[in-house]
């Protein structure tokens, strides 16, 4: 097909307000770098307008069918494949010859194939070995190929953004080389248990109506997980910036990251799953209305807020929401919240001729610093957090 496309029109409008003869458009490119990358990306908008308009023509094939820019999934207990081949051939669309999944197919970027009656996924994608050179372009393009548009990709998405987040710290341009071998020693030792174990792998033929939203939140990053019988079918996670907020608002913002992305699929009964005992409450005596929130904390008014978020979108949108209390060790978002120990420790220093009495003082500075940086919270917490930036902290201490 000729696409044509004019300055300051929607690709997406364009096509849409067509006649039933379809215009022929030519997508054309200039010399300058950033427009050929901005006509690129129109012209994906320009063919995922066409093939969507094409394909709501009949009525049988829209229900029948989903398209993704040029890629075609084909429902075939609703319409046969040769009609909607002979529906493209009528409006000038070619087409490649089509492919079974279960047979093993190339779907999206995944690799997916039939196993005991099911259909399962993997990465497609060669992610190659540590550039030899690292600046904060390669490494960015290198995390880029371990997680990319991975719906699941469980420990390695947490992983891939601190890798990201150090390069950010050890340079201040794109193509500064970045020297020294910690940064190179987080890349290999990921590199290396990705060859082993690829978590970027899960079930592709997933269907149901009601889902299980796991939810957890770290002093570095929170996670989510959506399961949907059983099988995790997509994750997310995010680094917090440095000013890490209460540990409470960010489980809270965690419920709120998890619900939106239930929503997405299109889920009304909804179970969520959290470790957090505080958040349980709050949830459960908000959606009862048997007990008004309490707390003492210093961002109550935040923390009132992301609550009624979380109602408002019960009620808005008709969820059935059921609040479970689980062990961190089920948790099965702990693992996209953490990473290893050991990188969160600073590099070695040489040997400090200190006293006893001066490092005691170093560790009081440090628990209230902690203390100070969590929003003040409880003993127990500290403790935790504390623990994180030395293990040898005492509850006495």
């Amino acid at each position: 097909m000729l696409l044509e496309y004019h300055e300051g029109t929607s690709p997406r409008n364009e096509v849409l307000n067509t006649t039933e003869k379809m215009r022929r458009v030519r997508v054309g490119y200039r010399n300058h770098s950033h427009q050929r990358r901005r006509r690129c990306g129109e012209s994906a908008l320009v063919m995922k307008a066409v093939l969507n308009c094409v394909l709501s023509r009949d009525p049988d094939i829209r229900k029948g069918t989903s398209a993704y820019i040029d890629d075609i999934l084909v429902n075939e207990s609703v319409v046969a494949v040769d009609r909607v081949k002979r529906h493209l051939a009528h409006y000038g669309l070619t087409y490649k010859t089509h492919e079974r999944a279960a047979d093993a197919a190339r779907l999206l970027g995944l690799k997916v194939w039939g196993e005991r009656g099911k259909l399962m996924w993997r990465r497609d994608n060669d992610v190659g070995g540590v550039p030899d050179v690292l600046t904060r372009r390669s490494v960015f393009s290198y995390c880029g190929k371990l997680v990319s548009h991975f719906p699941v990709s469980g420990w390695l998405r947490i992983a891939a953004a601190y890798i990201k987040r150090k390069a950010n710290d050890a340079t201040t341009s794109w193509d500064e080389v970045i020297d020294g071998d910690e940064l190179r020693g987080l890349i290999q030792e990921t590199a290396l248990v990705v060859k082993k174990r690829d978590p970027a792998r899960g079930r592709w033929d997933v269907s149901a109506k009601e889902a299980k939203i796991w939810v957890d939140a770290s002093s570095l990053a929170i996670g989510v997980a959506l399961e949907v019988g059983g099988s995790i079918v997509e994750d997310a996670a995010r680094l917090h910036p440095d000013d890490t907020q209460h540990i409470n608002m960010t489980e809270l913002d965690a419920v709120i990251k998890g619900l939106n992305l239930a929503l997405s699929w299109q889920m009304r009964r909804i179970r969520l799953m959290t470790d957090s005992a505080t958040v349980h409450r709050w949830v459960t005596d908000g959606l009862s209305g048997k007990a008004r929130l309490k707390t003492k904390a210093s961002g109550e008014m935040l923390i009132r807020r992301r609550v009624g978020i979380i109602l408002s979108l019960v009620v808005e949108f008709g969820l059935e929401l059921e609040v479970d209390l689980v062990k961190s060790a089920c948790n099965k978002a702990d693992v996209l919240t953490r990473v290893l120990r050991r990188w969160l420790k600073p590099p070695a220093a040489g040997p400090a001729l200190v006293c006893a009495a001066t490092a005691d003082l170093g560790v009081e500075r440090m628990i209230a610093d902690v203390h100070h940086a969590m929003g003040h919270p409880g003993i127990r917490r500290t403790l935790y957090f504390a623990r994180r930036t030395d293990p040898t902290v005492s509850k006495r201490q």
